[in-house]
């Protein structure tokens, strides 16, 4: 399947809600996205470490997976500066459809370096999907950020809910490609709003020691010139 079909294929199980009219009145929000840590530490005007996103079945159930979607921002908390952007992505190692899927997680919105983008991909090549067992979980994304240089403050990555705009959107579906289902929350059957991801701090980028040992030099120097200068006005 081309890349164009397998977009078109995403941006209509995106816009279901939009074509029915309604959301799924029943929510089986099985599956949850989370990240492998809650956060992370960057100094300003570098490239983070990978940040790992997992597909986890939080039921007792198994649940086959067949398509999915995630809208991902980030957003500055009070007196952030700087830019923190996405700056790649690429499928993990275990990613959920490696076999089963011939183009891997596609952008269907938002840019590269961004604040915000819309991956997709579905599993093209098996018509049941994957299998996720009961409280299981799998790859889904491995995220690198970028940092502008003088970047300071905490930011967070935040994983957005269900909604009507299908560009917008992060929702997941099994193989009868039906409504699109809610990611989790982290509660029983429980569908998210809007999830924060990761919470991302920026730490400011230490004077070079150089200039360090300049100021402390040139600080031993004004202190001995005033000693002996005040030493001279005594005598």
């Amino acid at each position: 399947m081309t890349a164009g079909k397998l977009l078109l294929q995403g941006i209509t199980f995106a816009t279901t809600l939009l074509c029915q009219g309604v959301f799924p009145q029943e929510v089986r929000a099985a599956l949850g996205i989370y990240s492998t840590q809650s956060s992370i530490a960057v100094p300003g005007g570098v490239a983070s470490a990978p940040i790992n996103l997992r597909l986890r079945n939080l039921s007792a159930a198994d649940e086959a997976v067949a398509i999915w979607q995630a809208g991902l921002s980030i957003v500055p908390e009070t007196g952030a500066v700087g830019a923190v952007e996405i700056a790649a992505y690429v499928p993990p190692t275990d990613y959920i459809f490696a076999g089963i899927s011939p183009i891997g997680p596609m952008q269907i919105a938002g840019s590269l370096p961004g604040a915000f983008i819309t991956l997709t991909d579905a599993a093209l090549e098996s018509p049941s999907g994957r299998l996720i067992a009961g409280g299981d979980s799998t790859g889904l994304l491995e995220l690198q950020l970028s940092i502008s240089p003088g970047a300071m403050g905490a930011y967070r990555l935040l994983l957005q809910a269900l909604s009507e705009d299908p560009f917008d959107s992060s929702s997941w579906g099994d193989p009868s490609f039906g409504l699109p289902i809610p990611f989790n929350n982290g509660q029983p059957d429980a569908a998210i709003e809007e999830r924060t991801l990761l919470t991302i701090l920026i730490l400011p980028v230490p004077e070079p020691v150089s200039y360090l040992l300049g100021v402390h030099c040139l600080g031993g120097v004004l202190i001995v010139a005033r000693f002996l200068k005040r030493r001279a006005s005594v005598h």
